[in-house]
């Protein structure tokens, strides 16, 4: 396994290399169950922390984007409130 943020430059980089890596991490926590904290195998083996984690990274690509626009030099005032409405959406 590379390292585990290796080539990941955006803020979500370290938890897009967790989703990528999932199954290897489950994997260890299987193989390892006697020495591993019941809670943390607990917390590896759901499927909904995954999915949470994964969502969480969708949110930041959008707020990462937006900060990316806000920040250039033709931004204007209306475009940046237009982009924070839509992130209020989301």
């Amino acid at each position: 396994m590379a390292g585990l943020c290796e080539g990941d430059n955006e803020p979500a980089g370290s938890l897009k290399a967790i989703c990528r890596n999932w199954g290897h991490i489950l994997e260890i926590s299987e193989d390892n169950r006697e020495v591993i904290d019941k809670v943390v195998q607990q917390q590896v083996s759901k499927l909904s922390l995954k999915i949470n984690l994964e969502d969480l990274i969708s949110m930041l690509k959008l707020i990462s984007s937006a900060f990316d626009k806000v920040q250039r030099h033709n931004c204007t005032i209306s475009e940046s409130v237009s982009m924070r409405k839509e992130l209020m959406k989301n």
